[in-house]
């Protein structure tokens, strides 16, 4: 690789690495080329990117990003994922992918920029909810109120339509 290649590459990397907040290193030795596309297609399964990375050139292009944390945990066979959504939805589908290929290892987490992640640390991670069932759960709970209101504003109004409702069923009867 030319000089202006790696410049390039680190021009690239660091673009990419500016825009995320979220990234985790793996450990692929050992996997065959139909595991890492499984891998790939995964990590795109919840809008990340992954790549393969040269490890001097990603700790290069860590600097002045948001994943400056892991530019000295670049080592070995490395690739990284990366996003600027949801943490949970990508430690979740590379757990899963750990675990259905023991050979990869999940090194490292990097959640907004600042938290670095262990092994347990990763585990619970991925165990949490993600941000689209946060986010519904959170909308039940701020429409619960308003529901039971509208529930106990409805409730007079319906009562007297069922007696009404009743006693427009027993006319008919009673007058023939």
């Amino acid at each position: 690789m030319t000089r202006d290649e790696k410049i390039r590459e680190i021009e690239a990397l660091r673009t990419d690495f500016a825009a995320a907040r979220h990234a985790f290193l793996l450990g692929f030795a050992g996997l065959s080329v139909a595991q890492i596309e499984d891998l790939r297609r995964r990590v795109a399964g919840t809008g990340s990117a992954y790549r393969v990375v040269k490890n001097r050139l990603a700790a290069r292009a860590t600097e002045g990003t948001p994943l400056a944390p892991l530019g000295a945990h670049f080592r070995g066979e490395t690739g990284v994922a990366y996003n600027a959504g949801d943490p949970v939805a990508l430690a979740k589908a590379l757990t899963e992918f750990v675990k259905d290929n023991p050979t990869a290892r999940l090194r490292l987490g990097l959640v907004d920029g600042r938290d670095v992640l262990r092994d347990r640390e990763l585990e619970t991670l991925a165990k949490l909810p993600g941000l689209g069932e946060l986010r519904a759960r959170l909308l039940s709970v701020l429409q619960a109120p308003a529901t039971r209101l509208l529930r106990l504003v409805q409730t007079p109004g319906a009562q007297v339509a069922r007696v009404l409702d009743a006693r427009a069923r027993q006319l008919p009867e009673t007058s023939n």
